[in-house]
């Protein structure tokens, strides 16, 4: 029965869908094409008619039934329509992951100024229906960026970079119902600009034969060379037999439904139903199909007949579908970064203030999330204090997640010191840093007495990085860079000595002046004089300049301590001794003088 012809109802139905960057649904459409296909080389059909009834719906067929007309031999009939349709039969997911190096829950969706971004592109399709899906053609456009692209691995088929398209090409597969299939491919990206980046559109084309979009299940009614006709033959006197007889006279297999046969007296009356068939009976070309019946009757029979027949039909189906996927826009992490001190240099062998500035700024097109603050504090400074730094996010004073980490953890101005200040989860907080945006830090040193000959370099490393966390954008200085300037100011503590005789016999008024001549403050200053023996200290005016006495074996030193001179200060110190018995000559002796 296969062999011979048949008739063909073809529903060939297309959709069409649009994917956004991120994978998300953003149109499909359907449209079909209903076609009655006359595969005879020589009997044409006619009054042919297409039989939709509810299967219409959801169409933009507003008829249950469609009109055909005449279809010739070899030829065929069309009819368009659309179709709804909210899902399509296959679904397609990219992640398109930045850092593959980094596991995380969320893909990395930024790349990283100036380094080697780690790329992974993840391309699965599920195939939604019942039925298997083939004829599978994906092409993916690898951006120019990209080096080293490899097809990491793929679940079925062939796939092969072009270099000439930048196109990998995925094909020869099939996906099986309610499966997926999957491709991996794996590259390097390296950017060197912040324009934000293209990573490649998809299109996938398909097949899924004996499928269907609509609810279409179509008939067909339709005629074709077909003939029918009643033999009587008398086989005793007035007694007939009458046959109906029906031949397929075309090269198409029809199907005989139904064969009726009325008979009318000869005398009058209403007439007989004598064959009451529904045979469904398949017919090849030049078959026959009889039926018989016998009736009395003095002249020939008067007999009408009602015959239905269609030629047989089969049904194909497919559809062809097309997903277009944009193309993800990938942005770019950079920064940079200003540090500042005020002032920018300090008077040599003194203590003075500075105040510590660094911004550090969003020059890329991707959010930050987080920001590292790596600083050196180099020896004969005095680190601060954590609670000491502020921190800045949009001109306005940070006080969310942050840490300040100072290592060693003291104040030590002898050692040099690393300090490191984080803030993170920007996003859950006062939000990503923007691109064009900046985080500022603020906090003070002192510098501590620094040596015009002494170098003091003021290294510092920044690391932000977008959500998830990934490669770290950089910037940093040189490991000797970022010095503070320290300006020579010449130190001079100068101590004059008078010995003058007093008004009383064996006394001695000791005159001491003392002088900051230098440029710079002196700290920690100490001047020792020494009492001969055979001499006492009297007293010092003024009073509250009284040294404190230290015996010795050679007499008494005279010892004076001032936390502070500044450049200019000045004191004048008077001290009355008093021979004893059997004193001599009051010898002299240079004070000593030492100071920081």
């Amino acid at each position: 029965m296969s062999e011979h012809k048949t008739v063909t109802i073809d529903l060939e139905e297309t959709e069409k869908v649009t994917l956004g960057e991120h994978s998300e649904l953003e149109s499909a459409s359907a449209s079909g094409v209903l076609s009655v296909n006359n595969v005879s080389e020589r009997s044409r059909i006619w009054n042919v008619r297409v039989l939709l009834k509810e299967g219409r719906i959801g169409t933009t067929i507003s008829e249950n039934d469609l009109s055909a007309g005449e279809v010739d031999a070899g030829s065929k009939w069309e009819s368009n329509y659309g179709i709804d349709i909210s899902e399509p039969i296959l679904t397609l997911t990219e992640t398109f992951d930045t850092c593959s190096t980094e596991e995380s829950e969320e893909s990395h969706w930024a790349y990283v100024h100036g380094k080697e971004n780690p790329v992974r592109i993840t391309i699965v399709l599920k195939n939604e229906t019942d039925g298997q899906l083939d004829n599978m053609v994906l092409n993916k456009t690898i951006p120019l960026e990209f080096s080293g692209v490899n097809v990491e691995s793929l679940s079925s088929g062939t796939a092969e970079f072009d270099e000439g398209t930048r196109t990998v090409i995925w094909k020869d597969f099939l996906v099986y119902p309610k499966e997926s299939a999957t491709i991996i491919i794996s590259a390097t990206g390296n950017v060197e600009d912040v324009e934000t980046k293209s990573a490649g559109e998809i299109i996938v084309t398909y097949r899924g034969e004996s499928q269907q979009r609509s609810n279409l299940n179509p008939d067909l009614s339709a005629l074709t060379e077909f003939l029918t006709g009643i033999e009587t033959a008398e086989t005793e006197p007035n007694q007939w037999q009458c046959t109906l007889e029906c031949s397929n006279e075309s090269d198409l297999m029809v199907r005989l439904d139904k064969a009726e046969v009325y008979y009318t007296p000869e005398g009058g009356g209403d007439s007989q139903k004598m064959i009451d068939e529904a045979p469904a009976f398949e017919m090849a070309p030049n078959d026959e199909w009889t039926a018989k019946f016998e009736v009395s009757s003095k002249t020939p029979p008067k007999c009408t007949q009602e015959v239905v027949y269609t030629p047989i039909r089969v049904i194909s189906k497919r559809v062809l579908g097309t997903i277009e996927k944009k193309s993800q826009i990938i942005p770019v992490s950079h920064i940079d970064y200003v540090k500042k001190f005020d002032p920018p240099d300090v008077h040599s062998f003194d203590k003075t203030p500075v105040e510590v500035t660094i911004e550090v700024r969003n020059i890329g097109t991707a959010k930050l999330n987080k920001v590292i603050v790596q600083d050196s504090i180099p020896d004969d400074i005095m680190p601060p204090k954590p609670e000491h730094v502020t921190m800045w996010i949009r001109g306005v004073e940070y006080s969310g997640p942050s840490q300040v980490t100072i290592e060693p953890d003291d104040q030590n101005p002898e050692a040099p010191h690393r300090i490191i200040f984080m803030v993170d989860d920007l996003k859950e907080s006062v939000g990503e840093l923007e691109p064009g945006e900046s985080f500022k830090i603020n906090y003070a040193i002192m510098a501590w007495r620094n040596r015009p000959e002494k170098e003091y370099p003021s290294p510092i490393h920044c690391k932000a990085y977008a959500y998830p966390k990934g490669l770290p954008a950089e910037a940093f200085s040189a490991d000797d860079g970022h010095k503070l300037g320290v300006i020579y100011k010449k130190r001079s503590i100068s101590v004059k000595k008078g010995i003058n005789k007093g008004s009383n016999s064996g006394e001695y008024i000791v005159v001491l002046v003392i002088e900051n001549k230098g440029e710079v403050t002196a700290e920690n200053v100490e001047v020792t004089d020494w009492i001969p023996t055979g001499f006492n200290y009297v007293r010092t005016e003024p009073e509250e300049e009284s040294p404190s006495e230290q015996p010795t074996s050679e007499g008494t030193n005279l010892v004076w301590k001032y936390t502070r001179m500044n450049p200019g200060d000045k004191r004048k110190i008077s001290v009355t001794v008093q021979a004893g018995e059997g004193a001599g000559e009051y010898e002299r002796r240079e004070p000593q003088v030492t100071s920081d």
